[in-house]
C-alpha cells in the first residue's frame, strides 16, 4: 500500500536527513551551518560567516524579527526579517564576532539568535566566540 507524501513532510524529511545544517526540534527553519564558531584577537572583528536560513515548514512564512541573547561582541546582518519565505526558500544571515576582552582558551562567549515567526520564537541559532 502506498501512502501519499505531502510537500510538508517531504521538506521536513529532506531537512532532517540532510548531512549539512540543522533543524531545531519542531522548527519551521533550518540553518546551514547549524552552529557558528568564531575566533579572533581582542578588538579585531572576524570575517562574517554566512548562515543559510531555509524554510522547511511547507508553507509561506515571514520572519518577524531576530533577537540576540547573550554574547557581547557578536553582530549580525540579514536579509531575512520582514521577508516572505515560501516553502523551501532561503535567506542569508551574516554573523561576526569582535572579542571585547581576552578570555583565554577556556573562555567561550555564547550567543543565541532567536527567530520570530508569527509572534513565536520558532528556531534558535547558537554562536560561540573565543578571544585569542
Amino acid at each position: 500500500m502506498r501512502l501519499p507524501i505531502s510537500a510538508f513532510w517531504l521538506c521536513l524529511l529532506l531537512a532532517i536527513m540532510s548531512p549539512i545544517g540543522s533543524v531545531a526540534g519542531g522548527s519551521d527553519l533550518a540553518f546551514n551551518p547549524g552552529t557558528v564558531n568564531l575566533t579572533a584577537v581582542v578588538g579585531t572583528e572576524t570575517a562574517s560567516v554566512d548562515v543559510r536560513v531555509t524554510n522547511v515548514s511547507g508553507k509561506t512564512i515571514t520572519i518577524g524579527g531576530i533577537t540576540q541573547e547573550g554574547g557581547a561582541g557578536f553582530s549580525e546582518i540579514d536579509n531575512c526579517v520582514a521577508r516572505e519565505l515560501r516553502a523551501g526558500a532561503s535567506c542569508t544571515m551574516k554573523v561576526s564576532f569582535t572579542p571585547l576582552a581576552a578570555g583565554g582558551h577556556d573562555h567561550i562567549t555564547n550567543a543565541i539568535f532567536g527567530f520570530d515567526v508569527a509572534g513565536t520564537q520558532v528556531a534558535y541559532l547558537d554562536a560561540h566566540g573565543q578571544a585569542i
